[in-house]
């Protein structure tokens, strides 16, 4: 016999599963496209050079990522910079302020499609890193590219895009397109 507490755990769990594995991705998509069409010449040289989306989808990521903060719970006390975090407190990581960190990353404001080493935080890291993280990069650049290459001409249209009002996942409600 199952009882509540199975159920709620159940559909807790599909719901991660939806907005982790799906929103993020559409987001990506949307986001990269958005990147990419502001950035013609870096457009042109993915479109000349397909092998580029192997290192460009982790740069798109890192430009925009649809998970811009992680929040966990702190399991035991700790120091970090001389403050102490007590265990139970919430910690807000803001992983898009790492994504353009100029210690990690060599003019971290220029988009270099090519940028190897990537450290992008887009998917988190260590034992938290998204299990989905490998599928969302592959599908993501199946979509940017097939997207990109079919659709020629393609360029933002005259009405401005607009932003999810929802902070997770950070994506694209609507983004007006002239395409062929």
């Amino acid at each position: 016999m199952e009882s509540v507490a199975d159920v709620d755990q159940v559909l807790a769990t599909l719901a991660l599963v939806i907005v982790g594995g799906f929103e993020p991705l559409v987001h990506l998509i949307g986001n990269g496209l958005d990147t990419l069409l502001r950035r013609p010449d870096q457009l042109d040289r993915v479109r000349a050079d397909p092998a580029l989306w192997a290192t460009a989808i982790d740069e798109l990521l890192r430009r925009q990522s649809p998970i811009p903060f992680a929040a966990r719970v702190c399991t035991k006390d700790t120091r970090l910079d001389g403050r102490l975090i007590e265990c139970g407190q919430t910690v807000i990581t803001v992983l898009s302020a790492g994504n353009h960190d100029p210690a990690a990353f060599s003019d971290p404001e220029i988009l270099d499609l090519a940028r190897s080493p990537n450290p992008t935080l887009a998917f988190g890291a260590g034992p938290h890193i998204c299990l989905g993280a490998p599928l969302a990069r592959a599908v993501g650049a199946i979509a940017l590219a097939t997207a990109v290459q079919r659709f020629q001409p393609a360029e933002l249209g005259d009405e401005k895009p607009v932003w999810r009002e929802r902070l997770v996942p950070h994506g694209l409600a609507r983004l007006p397109l002239r395409i062929g």
